[in-house]
């Protein structure tokens, strides 16, 4: 849900999250906290898998360095030839470029979900936030019969009425009359 102008607009993932039925601010926000929480755990989830995935990653490395290094020095110490030897540097060489670029990979996937965690907790921050403002708009008089809202029910398209009043439309009609 997103502040426009003046009423929230809802986004294609609310709407996939709350329907088009016209709900009560207390049903979207259950809704949408769920919804949050639940995204929230995925995104979780994601985070320490890659960093999982890096940390093991990196060990790899480290085991391979070392075993490429003790490698070199055999091959040194022992009678090959020079060609050999370039052979295998190169061989080395390709695997280090190969682990390099597989570990910044795991590097910006890590950033990317830490990223993506840090976005949904603006979101979530924000969305909490809209329940007061929400409730502050709720001081003007619903746009159909102007009086008080005290049960309020969101549109589809964002538009704020009398849950009552919405109740009673009839199904025939276009979604409302603004």
């Amino acid at each position: 849900m997103r502040q426009l102008c003046c009423h929230p607009q809802l986004s294609k993932v609310d709407r996939s999250v709350l329907g088009d039925s016209p709900q009560t601010l207390e049903q979207i926000r259950d809704k949408m906290m769920k919804h949050m929480q639940d995204e929230r755990r995925k995104l979780q989830r994601a985070l320490e898998k890659a960093e999982r995935e890096l940390a093991e990653y990196k060990d790899r490395i480290a085991a391979s360095k070392l075993q490429r290094l003790a490698d070199q020095r055999e091959d040194e110490e022992s009678n090959l030839s020079a060609a050999t030897l370039k052979k295998r540097n190169d061989l080395r060489k390709q695997q280090a470029t190969s682990e390099t670029t597989r570990l910044q990979a795991l590097e910006n996937l890590v950033a990317e979900s830490k990223a993506n965690k840090a976005q949904h907790e603006i979101t979530s921050k924000y969305f909490e936030s809209l329940t007061p403002r929400a409730t502050e708009a709720l001081a003007e008089p619903c746009l159909i019969c102007f009086d008080d809202i005290e049960d309020a029910s969101i549109t589809k398209c964002g538009h704020i009425f009398c849950t009552n009043w919405y109740a009673q439309t009839p199904s025939h009609t276009t979604p409302h009359p603004l």
